[in-house]
């Protein structure tokens, strides 16, 4: 694009050729129509988020949200009053569960009434810097594994 600097050495050379071969001319990428010109710039390697924080949840309704949305915040509840009623909820679900099937110690055995852990993270990072980086990178799980649900290599 018009905001690279291109290397003057053979890299350099192999860029102008590939463009070449395209037809397009490295020293004349602007265009007078805005919509055609080659805009452009390297993006760095690295970055570090800023502004991280964390927060470790505990919670026992395995599908209640974590987090309240922008329509719970404007309806004056917070993340806390959001897990804390899903809770209540799954509590008496688990209680009402148990009474109807007398299998109160089954449950317990497998963990149903457990507490269960989650992670809060924010952050703020950088102009063409993706967050689901960030998190493959904090979580050192690649991507197309995490899509995919394929165990890791040497697993």
């Amino acid at each position: 694009g018009i905001s690279v600097e291109y290397p003057t050495n053979a890299i350099g050379a192999r860029y102008r050729q590939i463009m070449q071969d395209d037809g397009l001319d490295i020293d004349n990428l602007k265009h007078k129509m805005r919509e055609y010109t080659m805009t452009g710039d390297y993006r760095k390697l690295m970055g570090k988020p800023e502004e991280v924080e964390w927060e470790i949840l505990q919670y026992q309704n395995p599908k209640a949200d974590l987090q309240a949305t922008d329509m719970d915040v404007l309806k004056g509840k917070t993340s806390e009053s959001i897990r804390a009623d899903a809770d209540a909820e799954w509590e008496a679900a688990q209680k009402k569960a148990d009474d109807d099937n007398d299998t109160s110690t089954a449950n317990e055995a497998d963990g149903a009434s457990a507490p269960r852990r989650g992670l809060r993270l924010g952050f703020t990072l950088k102009s063409s810097q993706y967050a689901t980086m960030c998190l493959r990178e904090l979580l050192k799980e690649h991507s197309h594994q995490a899509q995919w649900g394929a165990a890791p290599p040497g697993a």
